[in-house]
């Protein structure tokens, strides 16, 4: 990391002395041309006390691009800018030689840390589905899934966002359908089982199972219903977070 950090030093202020490219002529601040062979600062210049310990008020660093306000032809010098630079404690920790997993697109003010949310925190009490085949991993996939992609608000389309999720877990072909319409579609995927969706409190199942509520059901669309994917911690996941699921769904299917 020590090499990582003297580079970064050295490249920052190469960088800085070869961006504003070699001197140019220019008026300095006694309004003549700094080409003038006629014209020198003068002689015995002394800076005002107030800038003396500041090395870049100097006539000698103040050269940024031949913009000199003295008159002074020189090329431009960062070096003044060392002591400010302190690299000691810079973080390198997410600097590393293996850049998977990061976008190769990347703009001023992006964070060079990956986007994907904190993992789901299951609930310790939940209901213990393995008398019916329930598979964790299948069900964790699905949940997290679900949570990394929701739109973030309702925009009624909560059984696009859940099929999408069943397809991109492997978990089965996207179909098309309405929310109520998923009884039947997940009634056909042998990675679901149908169970029986009376007395359970739905807060209470594990990750991955899917709520399908018919039209009207619970408040929902006397239309379209509702679909979600409960994700073990008491909420559930469609195109939004449910905090607080509805009990008496239409149909329950867990992963199998």
């Amino acid at each position: 990391m020590t090499d990582i950090k003297h580079s970064f030093q050295t490249g920052f202020l190469h960088g800085l002395n070869s961006f504003f490219g070699p001197p140019l002529p220019c008026f300095n601040a006694f309004g003549c041309c700094s080409m003038n062979p006629f014209f020198h600062p003068p002689a015995a210049f002394t800076p005002p006390p107030i800038f003396t310990p500041l090395t870049i008020f100097t006539p000698q660093a103040f050269t940024f691009g031949g913009f000199n306000p003295f008159g002074c032809f020189t090329r431009q010098n960062f070096s003044f800018m060392s002591p400010f630079l302190n690299f000691n404690n810079f973080d390198t920790s997410n600097f590393s030689t293996n850049n998977s997993g990061f976008s190769h697109s990347r703009s001023i003010g992006d964070s060079f840390t990956k986007t994907t949310k904190p993992s789901i925190i299951m609930n310790s009490d939940n209901i213990d589905l393995s008398e019916y085949g329930y598979d964790a991993e299948k069900g964790e996939r699905l949940a997290t899934y679900m949570n990394n992609n929701i739109a973030g608000k309702w925009i009624n389309q909560c059984a696009k966002y859940v099929k999408n999720g069943i397809q991109a877990c492997g978990l089965g072909q996207y179909k098309n359908g309405d929310a109520h319409d998923c009884i039947k579609i997940l009634s056909r995927n042998n990675n679901f089982k149908q169970i029986d969706a009376s007395d359970i409190d739905v807060k209470k199942l594990p990750a991955g199972c899917i709520l399908v509520y018919g039209k009207g059901v619970a408040g929902y669309s006397q239309k379209y219903g509702h679909v979600e994917v409960t994700l073990g911690n008491g909420t559930a996941a469609s195109d939004n977070i449910t905090q607080n699921p509805k009990n008496n769904p239409t149909a329950i299917f867990i992963p199998v």
